[in-house]
């Protein structure tokens, strides 16, 4: 009787040793770190949200499916919330995401919808990542950070470029339409204009809603001034209307035209609307630039989305990759926003659309001048 007690006490031995070994040498779940987006989804400014969209959730599952075959002890999660492409939407959602997710990282897409959600995050303390070409949005700020295209490097490029042609006595007035949006208000007013080398009387400034429909009286107007150089700024949509009054009125037939990257997001549109135009525009979209990390990323999406309708879809790709390059410097945790804050301040982030350093929570991507070929192709401008 002794000995089968002591064999089954044996037996319950081995068994506790054995389970307690198996819950010591089990792997841990891997952290799930939650990114909360609020993003335009539906409305007037959904055709750019959606790629914004797409491009975030394609980086997380190659983010993913990178970090498994690494055997790192964390994945990403993305919860969206749609804005509408309004300020106060974008708020309401927001705060109902913090509540129901608690997520670590927020980001959101619009100037008008980063600049509301700003006070939320440094109230909470929580990391903002905002997608928006104003720059405006990383002043008074600790915990939030501009990565995108910037507006206010796209102005100074092109005022550069304007500069040239005045010095050359090509141009001697100009004229600026462009959308009332706070982002192109601020980039025309007080970034280009506020550099041209020409008095105020020699420049004309007809601006409009976002949204609007009939550009015919604003370029009547235009047309009935001696004008060398016309500029136009706005969304895509907006931009080839403009474009096509412009031919219509054969306004732009004499004139330089320039403009922002609004050019970029025209489709199905004549190449003689276009020929004249040059026009701002991120380098890795011209054709000569895209490199094998460009190219992979276009092929991956065209193959589940179609077309890639905003450029910001690179943007949100990369900004991606660049939430996981600082969680990896700071040991692959998420644990104290101050550490993640020093790591950005004090890094160079090499990644798919460029190389990124930030000042004073900024981001500074490079600027190119390109036009368009007769094959509807993005060219590089060099030397104008």
């Amino acid at each position: 009787m002794k000995k089968k007690i002591t064999i089954s006490l044996i037996i319950l031995a081995v068994i506790v040793a054995g389970i307690a070994i198996y819950f010591i040498q089990k792997p841990k779940e891997p952290e799930t770190i939650k990114i909360g987006a609020i993003l335009p989804l539906t409305g007037p400014l959904a055709f750019m949200g959606t790629p914004v969209k797409n491009g975030m959730e394609l980086a997380k599952e190659m983010i993913n499916e990178e970090l498994l075959k690494e055997g790192k002890n964390y994945r990403f999660e993305i919860i969206i919330e749609d804005s509408k492409g309004d300020p106060k939407t974008g708020v309401t959602n927001l705060q109902h995401l913090l509540v129901t997710h608690n997520p670590k990282i927020i980001t959101a897409f619009l100037t008008g919808v980063c600049l509301a959600i700003k006070p939320i995050a440094e109230k909470e303390k929580i990391l903002f990542f905002a997608q928006t070409v104003s720059p405006v949005i990383a002043k008074d700020r600790n915990y939030t950070f501009r990565f995108h295209y910037s507006f206010k490097e796209e102005g100074k490029k092109i005022a550069e470029y304007l500069n040239k042609k005045i010095m050359k006595k090509e141009i001697k007035t100009i004229g600026f339409i462009y959308s009332n949006d706070p982002s192109t208000t601020y980039e025309v007013e007080e970034i280009i204009i506020q550099n041209l080398l020409l008095e105020n009387r020699k420049i004309l400034k007809e601006s409009f809603h976002v949204g609007e429909k009939d550009f015919k009286g604003i370029v009547s107007k235009i047309k009935t001034h001696s004008l060398d150089a016309i500029g136009v700024f706005g969304y895509g949509p907006d931009v080839r209307s403009i474009l096509k009054v412009l031919a219509e009125l054969r306004v732009n037939e004499d004139k330089i035209i320039f403009g922002n990257l609004g050019f970029i997001e025209i489709d199905k549109v004549p190449y003689e609307i276009v020929k004249n135009a040059i026009f701002a525009l991120p380098p890795f979209l011209i054709s000569s630039h895209k490199d094998q990390k460009i190219l992979q990323f276009e092929n991956k999406y065209k193959a589940r989305w179609g077309e890639i309708q905003s450029y910001s879809a690179y943007y949100a790709y990369d900004l991606m990759y660049f939430i996981r390059d600082i969680i990896e410097k700071n040991g692959g945790k998420l644990d104290k926003s101050e550490n993640i804050i020093k790591i950005i301040n004090n890094g160079v982030f090499n990644l798919m659309t460029g190389s990124y350093s930030f000042k004073d929570g900024d981001a500074h991507p490079a600027v190119a001048l390109g036009k368009y070929s007769k094959e509807m192709k993005l060219e590089e401008i060099l030397n104008e």
